[in-house]
């Protein structure tokens, strides 16, 4: 995945610009800005591409958030071995929902750039705008209802 690989240069390179232009050291010099970027370590690149796919780092963190949770809630979650078959259930459970945040965050992108295109946008973005309202409508709705039914079962 380019954009991964492309990351951690962008990330050297703003930080030894800012050097330049705030602390008065040339690009060549690593200043105080940079030094402080190179003391936290490799710089990870949390990347999706455009179909749902993940850059290494991703899988990484997937993988470490599995394990921690499995550790920590496997036996709550009714696992008879925690490290495992619980890691493996989030694991497949975390894959799922960032891809598909993943691509519907392409896909909103997309829509949002019809706007720019033409004047024969204006219907999909208003139809857009139209379906953003009512699925905020319905998650507001829905996390009262949780609330209220978390609160009922409390109160018995």
């Amino acid at each position: 995945m380019g954009r991964a690989r492309a990351i951690p240069q962008e990330y050297i390179a703003k930080a030894r610009r800012l050097d330049s232009e705030h602390c008065g050291f040339y690009q060549g010099d690593p200043g105080p800005i940079a030094q402080k970027l190179g003391s936290y370590g490799r710089i990870g690149s949390l990347a999706f591409g455009a179909h749902g796919e993940a850059s290494p780092d991703v899988h990484e963190v997937l993988s470490e958030l599995a394990k921690n949770h499995a550790s920590n809630h496997g036996e709550r979650m009714g696992s008879r071995n925690p490290g495992t078959a619980a890691a493996s259930v989030l694991s497949r459970s975390l894959y799922r929902s960032w891809g598909l945040m993943a691509i519907l965050g392409q896909a909103r992108l997309k829509l949002a750039g019809l706007a720019h295109v033409r004047v024969g946008a204006a219907a999909p973005c208003s139809r857009r705008q139209c379906s953003e309202a009512f699925h905020a409508r319905r998650r507001e709705a829905y996390q009262l209802h949780f609330a209220a039914s978390r609160h009922a079962q409390r109160r018995h």
